[in-house]
């Protein structure tokens, strides 16, 4: 959700051709791009929010029910459910696509395949890690140790340095388009 969220955040002024309004009233793209990605992590971080709250409770009444001992308020299960929600809070900021297609094709794919007969080797491995994927994985796995992944937080520093790229490097697209 928080991505298509950020996906329409994103393109669907572009798409609707209502963006030449929008810079008509602001006409410093930075402040526009901003402004949207500062609503994109509100609206993902809401929804995330939401989808915790709506899953916990449903697992406390399914738990309940089955007369379980409910432990959900324990440190084993808070701890993997906040790190999941962290890429849902992100995702809008890397929806910055002109065209909600390509934005949605690239957006849920959590790693790159490997070229057909092509082996993956240690080296490879290492560089997969720091993969945008990989990152993201690592961050929503709440730190689980895995050879494939980084731990939680080189995986958040890594998450949120490639959205930060993604936010300026849309920036520089929105403010050197041609809008008419």
């Amino acid at each position: 959700m928080a991505l298509i969220v950020g996906i329409v955040d994103s393109a669907g002024e572009y798409a609707h051709g209502t963006i030449a309004h929008t810079f008509l009233v602001t006409p410093v793209r930075e402040r526009v791009v901003a402004a949207k990605l500062i609503a994109g992590a509100i609206a993902g971080m809401l929804v995330a929010a939401f989808a915790e709250v709506v899953t916990w409770s449903i697992a406390a009444v399914w738990l309940d029910g089955k007369s379980v001992p409910i432990q959900l308020a324990t440190r084993a299960v808070l701890e993997p459910t906040s790190g999941s929600s962290a890429p849902a809070r992100s995702r809008p900021w890397s929806g910055r696509d002109r065209s909600p297609l390509p934005a949605a094709d690239g957006g849920h794919r959590p790693r790159a395949d490997l070229a057909p007969g092509r082996r993956a080797g240690a080296v490879d491995r290492r560089r997969q890690q720091y993969a945008p994927g990989h990152a993201i994985a690592a961050v929503a796995s709440a730190g689980s140790s895995t050879s494939e992944l980084l731990g939680f937080w080189p995986g958040l520093l890594v998450a949120l340095a490639y959205a930060a790229v993604f936010a300026v490097a849309g920036a520089v697209a929105v403010d050197r388009s041609d809008v008419s």
